[in-house]
């Protein structure tokens, strides 16, 4: 049998459990609420690197397709002239 000290000890330590049990659950609450957070941030930054690339690319091909232009327009004037000043022969 319990004594009476014994089933104040074991009601201590139920209110005790269920104490920490309710926090545990709101720490619980709080790191899953920063996870979210963290998975937002990260949706973010993926979402910001991409458009980054993006604009890289577009910049590369817009520079490229310059001196593309460039090229032609040199070839059309070494035409013109008869002479060539540039990397293509012209004949």
């Amino acid at each position: 049998m319990f004594t009476a000290s014994g089933v104040d000890k074991l009601k201590q330590r139920i209110q005790q459990l269920q104490q920490e049990k309710v926090a545990l659950k709101a720490h619980f609450r709080d790191l899953k609420k920063g996870q979210k957070a963290l998975q937002r941030d990260v949706h973010a930054q993926q979402e910001l690197i991409e458009a980054e690339h993006k604009v890289r690319s577009s910049t590369l091909m817009q520079t490229e397709i310059r001196i593309v232009v460039t090229e032609v327009l040199f070839c059309i004037s070494c035409s013109v002239a008869r002479t060539c000043k540039c990397s293509n022969s012209v004949k």
